[in-house]
């Protein structure tokens, strides 16, 4: 693998998804622990031992560095790692296991009303999945 001539930190992109170096050191992701673009406070404790990586797709474990499956953060195979693997009990975080207090018709009526902005805005689906968006719903639709 060659190496670039720039002096830059950042490392070379590989085409296949799951390869590690998948990461790169940028202002909004450098340090991600640490990093209130997010970092969620009542973010699951399984973080502590994984590495995001920057496509919503997979993390790194710290332990071991197998690359696991998360997609869009979920964290369910993260934990049964650090469980099964490393001995590690995780406790799943209560802000998880909270039931929504949305009813049935209302969440479909917003699931419509979603898909139709999408679509008529010409937006990307991922959209309303970035922390900035997150946070709003969290807020307007507790």
């Amino acid at each position: 693998q060659q190496q670039s001539s720039s002096s830059s930190s950042a490392q070379e992109i590989s085409s296949d998804p799951l390869q590690v170096n998948t990461l790169i050191p940028t202002p909004a992701n450098h340090d991600l622990n640490n990093s209130e673009e997010y970092v969620n406070k009542n973010e699951s404790s399984v973080w502590n031992f994984a590495v995001r990586s920057n496509d919503n797709q997979t993390a790194k474990c710290k332990i071991c560095s197998i690359i696991l499956k998360t997609t869009n953060w979920s964290t369910t195979g993260l934990r049964k790692h650090m469980e099964q693997v490393h001995k590690i009990p995780m406790v799943k975080s209560t802000s998880t296991t909270a039931k929504s207090t949305i009813s049935t018709s209302f969440k479909s009526e917003l699931h419509n009303l979603v898909v139709n902005a999408i679509i008529q805005d010409s937006r990307s689906f991922d959209d309303f999945r970035r922390p900035g968006m997150t946070n709003f719903l969290k807020k307007a639709i507790p």
